[in-house]
C-alpha cells in the first residue's frame, strides 16, 4: 500500500506527470493499493512557517476547515502556484482511478476482488474503504438536508 500527495508548495505540472509515471510502474509490478490525498499544511512544520509568513495562511476557521481537505478531497486548498484546488481535487481522485485501472488491466482478478468486497460490504483496501465513507457522507448529508441543522448523526459504520 502506498500514499501519495499532490499539491505540496512549489510542485509544478511536471511533477504530476512523474508521479502519473510513476504510479503507472507501480501498477506494473504489483502494488496492491494506493490513496492519493491533497497537502494540508499543519503548524509546526517548515512549509507551513514559509506560507505563515508569505501570507498564503491565516490561522481562521477557513484554515482549519481546509485541514479536513484530506477527508473532504471536494474542498481540498491549493498551496502551490501551479495547480488550482480544483484541479487539486481532480489530480487526488484521478491519481487512483488512474492506477487502479491500470492495475486491474495488468491484473484483472483484483477488479472482480474489489467488485467481491464492495457488494460484500469489505473495507480491506484503500478503494473499497473510500467508496464506504463517501456513501456515508452522501447519507449523513441528506438526513442533514432533510433533517435540519438541529439533527445529530452518529456513524454506525
Amino acid at each position: 500500500k502506498t500514499n501519495f500527495i499532490f499539491g505540496l508548495p512549489g510542485a509544478t505540472w511536471h511533477d504530476v506527470r512523474q508521479t502519473f509515471k510513476f504510479f503507472a510502474r507501480l501498477a506494473w509490478i504489483g502494488v496492491d493499493d494506493i490513496a492519493c490525498f491533497p497537502y494540508s499544511p499543519y503548524p509546526g512544520s517548515e512549509l507551513f512557517d514559509s506560507l505563515v509568513e508569505s501570507g498564503r495562511i491565516t490561522l481562521d476557521e477557513d484554515y482549519f476547515i481546509g485541514l479536513l481537505g484530506y477527508t473532504d478531497i471536494p474542498n481540498s486548498i491549493s498551496y502551490t502556484d501551479f495547480i488550482s484546488s480544483r484541479q487539486l481535487a481532480a489530480l487526488s481522485v484521478g491519481g487512483m482511478a488512474f492506477f487502479y485501472s491500470l492495475s486491474w488491466l495488468f491484473r484483472p482478478w483484483r477488479a472482480a476482488s474489489f467488485l467481491f468486497d464492495v457488494v460484500l460490504g469489505s473495507k480491506s483496501g484503500k478503494l473499497t474503504m473510500a467508496l464506504a465513507n463517501t456513501r456515508r457522507k452522501r447519507r449523513a448529508k441528506k438526513l442533514f438536508h432533510n433533517q435540519g441543522p438541529e439533527t445529530v448523526m452518529i456513524a454506525l459504520d
